[in-house]
């Protein structure tokens, strides 16, 4: 009979704990722009820095890394550069603002005739 109350008593303590309300690793933020040269809308990923903690502060200026091939190494290169400017005091790099700008299309992406198209309109 103790046993049976015990096993009850566990199952609705188990029901009725939450361990982990929300499972997110949050790193950034999706965005998207308009791409006048390529005709179409793309994503931007975006981490900035203590993005997390909310200590932003909107007159800091950082420098900013624009990643191509974002959705492949956003991630990582998020990773190093937190780990290489903020973790336990390092300071090797700045604090900086990542963008991620992943492919719809590689091969058109990171082909001349895309830089040539822009080159054109500018002149």
């Amino acid at each position: 009979m103790k046993s049976i109350i015990a096993f009850l008593l566990v199952i609705i303590i188990s029901l009725s704990s939450h361990a982990q309300i929300d499972n997110k690793i949050v790193i950034g933020k999706v965005d998207s722009v308009y791409s006048t040269i390529l005709k179409e809308p793309r994503k931007v990923w975006v981490y900035t820095p203590n993005m997390k903690a909310g200590m932003q502060n909107p007159s800091q200026r950082y420098p900013v890394v624009y990643l191509l091939d974002g959705d492949g190494h956003f991630e990582s290169v998020v990773g190093m550069i937190q780990q290489l400017s903020q973790v336990n005091g390092n300071t090797i790099v700045p604090e900086m603002i990542i963008v991620g700008i992943p492919n719809t299309d590689r091969t058109r992406d990171l082909s001349l005739s895309v830089f040539q198209i822009q080159i054109e309109q500018e002149i």
